[in-house]
């Protein structure tokens, strides 16, 4: 419409309004000025949701509903608690979501017309089955858990009160005749619900974000018959209830000592922060100065994870070279004291989402969240290195045979779920290792002995 038919419209409405009676006059003004106010709040309304600010306010909700899931899953991932540069990546990466998803899909459906020409009634409909098919799946995934949770339950009813031919480790994988129990076809325990807390590492046992050497005593106080340490990482203290187990088992006292990302080596440890770095250098160097002053111990435990806690580069060497200088020379330490050095090759890796995986499986136990033994075992660990340069004074054990086949390091072995996460072992599966762990380690000792050590 021209200028010239706006001006005619707005004459004749004025002329039909001075028609009016006086009273109906002041109405209709009235009228006209909440009109004139309306359509200056939604321009101004407009004009705000195109600032920054008023833009925000339009993906708000996007932008929560989107961070959440990261907030919750990172810090598994990554295994440490979210640090200031992780949060600000959280808060970038919605912002960025929320607004794609906000002007992509949110706002485009809500606004269209085909939308807008619904009955209500239909409007209603739409929403109620909605709502219905989402609570069908989460009541269904709900059911599923718990079904796994109750059966888990159950069998370690049954596993507290005897024997499980063939559970866990004793399903002997990697030999030539395997143990099969039927009866741990459709078993996984612990349930992958509670997987990330099927963890026996003790406040005790254990240093955080500290320099102190925290040291628990397994096994008898007194009237043992030999006096180990075990001293590494979260891969070391993952056998805690193991170790306690051996020590009962053999009338042995083992003592444990552990560090987060820590183990006993000279080189120098990656971290997330110069605080934790310090920390670890500091706590390392008490693990050996305690092996210089406990001549009489009659073996030290090492092992460390080969996913976490990385060494930091040395010009002129390989990282691989830096594991094995910085492990001779913590491991020297024991060596001047006469204590034999027992090295605990570390577990295999596991995919990511191994537990997401199984927990995801109904049925018998299936290999789809298995990994390649290539994969699992395909991380440096040194440890075979290190104990070739100090012949008589340290032993490598090896556990892999109980943990993968020729090709293979299955999720779930005789029933129960190996990995509570990528790296760490479950506390289950770390316990039906014990007999041959303290076989291995009774044998390396009386090696040592043979040879004329401890």
């Amino acid at each position: 419409m021209g200028r010239r038919g706006r001006a005619r419209r707005v004459a004749r409405a004025d002329h039909r309004v001075h028609a009016l009676p006086r009273h109906r006059r002041r109405a209709a003004g009235r009228v006209g000025d909440a009109r004139r106010a309306v359509r200056r709040a939604l321009g101004a309304a407009a004009h705000r949701q195109d600032h920054p600010v008023g833009f925000l306010g339009r993906i708000s909700y996007a932008v929560y509903l989107w961070h959440w899931p990261a907030v919750v899953i990172l810090p598994i991932v990554l295994r440490h608690e979210l640090t200031t540069k992780d949060k600000v990546a959280i808060l970038v990466g919605a912002v960025l979501v929320g607004s794609v998803t906000t002007l992509c899909i949110e706002e485009p459906l809500r606004f269209s017309g085909w939308v807008r020409a619904l009955r209500p009634r239909r409007v209603a409909l739409y929403g109620a089955l909605s709502t219905v098919l989402v609570v069908a799946l989460g009541a269904a995934s709900l059911t599923a858990l718990h079904v796994q949770q109750v059966q888990a339950a159950e069998f370690q009813q049954r596993l507290s009160t005897g024997d499980v031919r063939c559970f866990g480790a004793a399903a002997l994988i990697s030999s030539s005749d395997p143990c099969v129990n039927p009866a741990l076809a459709d078993v996984r325990v612990p349930a992958a619900a509670n997987a990330l807390d099927d963890d026996s590492n003790r406040g005790a046992c254990w240093s955080n974000d500290s320099s102190a050497f925290n040291v628990c005593e397994l096994g008898p106080k007194t009237g043992y018959t030999e006096h180990l340490i075990a001293i590494g990482d979260s891969h070391n203290n993952v056998f805690v209830d193991t170790y306690e187990a051996i020590a009962k088992a053999n009338n042995w006292r083992i003592d444990v000592a552990g560090h987060q990302s820590c183990y006993l080596t000279t080189a120098v440890q990656k971290a997330n922060t110069e605080k934790q770095v310090d920390d670890c250098t500091a706590w390392k160097q008490n693990a050996m100065a305690y092996l210089r002053a406990h001549g009489d111990l009659d073996g030290v435990i090492v092992t460390h994870s080969t996913g976490n806690g990385p060494v930091a580069s040395v010009p002129g060497q390989s990282d691989s070279e830096t594991v094995v200088d910085g492990m001779v020379a913590a491991w020297q330490a024991a060596a001047d004291a006469g204590i034999p050095v027992l090295a605990l090759r570390d577990n295999p890796t596991a995919r990511t989402d191994v537990v997401a995986c199984v927990g995801q499986m109904s049925g018998p136990t299936t290999s789809a969240c298995d990994s390649s033994r290539s994969f699992g075992l395909g991380l440096f660990d040194g440890s075979e290195q290190a104990a070739a340069r100090m012949p008589g004074t340290a032993r490598v054990i090896d556990l892999t045979q109980y943990y993968c086949t020729d090709t293979t390091c299955p999720a779930v072995i005789g029933g129960v779920l190996v990995h509570r996460d990528r790296t760490h072992l479950t506390n289950t599966f770390a316990t039906t290792l014990a007999p041959y762990l303290g076989d291995e380690i009774a044998r390396a000792l009386a090696a040592f002995r043979k040879d004329g050590r401890g």
